[in-house]
């Protein structure tokens, strides 16, 4: 998944949101057709690329947008009770 190359904190804010919107919607589009294990395919894909971390890290981010954003997709599909 190559939106989660462009996840890094010294990346433009512009692209950052553009990207982060883009994952959002693939993420809500997989969990909405779950696999038959019940998984949303495109967050094991998103994850195994490092994506999950790059989002952690920008909560720390100084755009507030950026942050509300990585927040706003941590909250929606992780479990943040077992982080």
């Amino acid at each position: 998944m190559l939106l989660a190359n462009h996840l890094d904190m010294d990346e433009d804010e512009e692209i950052l949101k553009a990207n982060l919107e883009a994952i959002e919607n693939i993420l809500n589009f997989g969990a909405k057709h779950l696999n038959q294990r019940q998984e949303n395919t495109f967050l094991t894909i998103f994850e195994s690329f490092g994506g999950t971390q790059k989002i952690e890290k920008l909560q720390s981010h100084e755009s507030d947008e950026v942050h509300e954003k990585a927040l706003e997709i941590l909250e929606t599909y992780y479990d943040l009770e077992d982080a």
